[in-house]
C-alpha cells in the first residue's frame, strides 16, 4: 500500500479571531453584557412557591380547581378524554381492537389518561376497577398504568358520590 504524500502546495492559513472563538466555545465573555439569561434559576424556588400560593388562592375563590393529581385546571373545565374514559372505560376503539379482542388499553387515572398501551408489552400496573352494567350484565373496566393513578381514580369517584350536607338535613344518622 503506498504511503500518503504531503501536499505539494502550502495550505493557506485562515485568520482566526480568538475572542470570537472563545465566545463560540462558551469560554469567553458574551458579546454583550446587556444580554440576560432566558431563565434565572437562582430565584426559581421562590417563584414556584409564589405561583403555587397564587393558584391556591384562586382555588379558594373558585377560579381554578385542584385536580386529584395535584395540578390546577380552570373551574368547570374537564379533560376531553375524561368523558371518553367514563363512557367506555379503558377499552380501545381503534380498528385493530374489538370488544372480544382488545389489543390496546387506556389509563383511567384522572390527570393521566395515557394510552393507548399494548396489552402484551405494557399491561396495567394496578388492580382494575370494574363497574357492572344494569342487572349485573356487561359493564365497564377501568385499568391503570400506575398505582397512584388508581388511588386518584378512587378518590375522585368517592368525591363524586359524596352527598352534600344540605341534603342530609332531617335524616338521622349515627356519627
Amino acid at each position: 500500500m503506498p504511503r500518503p504524500q504531503p501536499p505539494s502546495a502550502p495550505v493557506p492559513e485562515m485568520p482566526v479571531d480568538l475572542d470570537q472563538l472563545a465566545v463560540d466555545l462558551g469560554q469567553g465573555p458574551p458579546p454583550s453584557a446587556a444580554v440576560r439569561p432566558v431563565l434565572d434559576l437562582s430565584s426559581f424556588p421562590d417563584k414556584l412557591a409564589e405561583l403555587t400560593a397564587i393558584l391556591q388562592d384562586f382555588a379558594r375563590v373558585g377560579v381554578v380547581e385542584r385536580r386529584a393529581d395535584g395540578s390546577f385546571m380552570p373551574a368547570g373545565m374537564q379533560d376531553p378524554r375524561a368523558a371518553q374514559i367514563a363512557a367506555q372505560g379503558s377499552e380501545c376503539r381503534c380498528p385493530q381492537c374489538h370488544t372480544w379482542d382488545q389489543r390496546h388499553w387506556y389509563c383511567a387515572g384522572p390527570g393521566c389518561y395515557s394510552g393507548p398501551h399494548e396489552w402484551v408489552i405494557d399491561g396495567p400496573k394496578a388492580e382494575p376497577h370494574y363497574v357492572l352494567g344494569e342487572r349485573g350484565q356487561g359493564g365497564v373496566a377501568y385499568h391503570f398504568c400506575h398505582a397512584q393513578c388508581r388511588v386518584n381514580f378512587l378518590n375522585e369517584l368517592h368525591a363524586r358520590r359524596r352527598v352534600p350536607p344540605a341534603e342530609l338535613e332531617g335524616i338521622p344518622y349515627a356519627p
